[in-house]
């Protein structure tokens, strides 16, 4: 409710209590039909508003102390600790705020773009976001979890399109790292052994 941007929308949320809250209903369409139809100009108008949005919350620069992630990793399960070579002592991210959820299937593509499923993170920071961008863009995450039918060839060349710009834009010190922590906090609420294995398949070859 309290989210606030000059280039996305939130639905407007009503009737907020301890266990719900309601919220309007946005007609529009999936990722997956937008960038089926989105010609290149459309991929850049996409760009151009997610660089205004990472510039209205990327404040600067924070270092972390690897402790914060090892104690993340012991938080979901100890085992998965042995799944990691080594730890960074530290790594440095953007300062600012974030979403916390950013992945396409958490957009709404209507007249104006919408967000929603916000996420509280361990890390408040827009480097999440933009791990969470690149689980769409690098490792297709949305795409593999959709049942909808699409060119899948015409989707892959818009998602490698926006993933480039991502990598040729930011900042991704740990890039490997911060991602297998990622699939790892998804890993507990997968429900069927073919996202189990996507998840673990992608954590491997990172």
């Amino acid at each position: 409710k309290s989210f606030y941007s000059q280039l996305f929308k939130t639905p407007k949320i009503y009737d907020i209590t301890s266990s719900h809250f309601t919220m309007d209903y946005i007609e529009g369409h999936s990722f997956i039909q937008f960038l089926t139809y989105a010609t290149k100009n459309d991929l850049d108008k996409l760009i151009k508003k997610l660089e205004g949005y990472f510039a209205e919350n990327i404040e600067g620069k924070i270092i972390i102390d690897g402790e914060v992630f090892k104690r993340k990793i012991e938080s979901i399960d100890k085992q998965y600790l042995s799944w990691f070579n080594d730890f960074p002592s530290e790594i440095e991210v953007y300062s600012g705020q974030c979403h916390g959820d950013l992945t396409f299937s958490n957009m709404i593509f209507s007249n104006d773009i919408y967000f929603i499923d916000f996420l509280d993170s361990y890390i408040e920071s827009p480097t999440m976001d933009l791990i969470k961008l690149r689980q769409d863009t690098h490792l297709h995450w949305s795409l593999e979890m959709s049942e909808q039918k699409y060119d899948l060839n015409k989707v892959l060349v818009a998602l490698l399109y926006l993933d480039n710009w991502i990598q040729d834009t930011y900042q991704f010190d740990y890039y490997n790292f911060l991602q297998k922590i990622n699939l790892l906090r998804i890993l507990p609420y997968a429900k069927t052994t073919h996202i189990k294995n996507f998840i673990s398949n992608k954590f491997h070859e990172l």
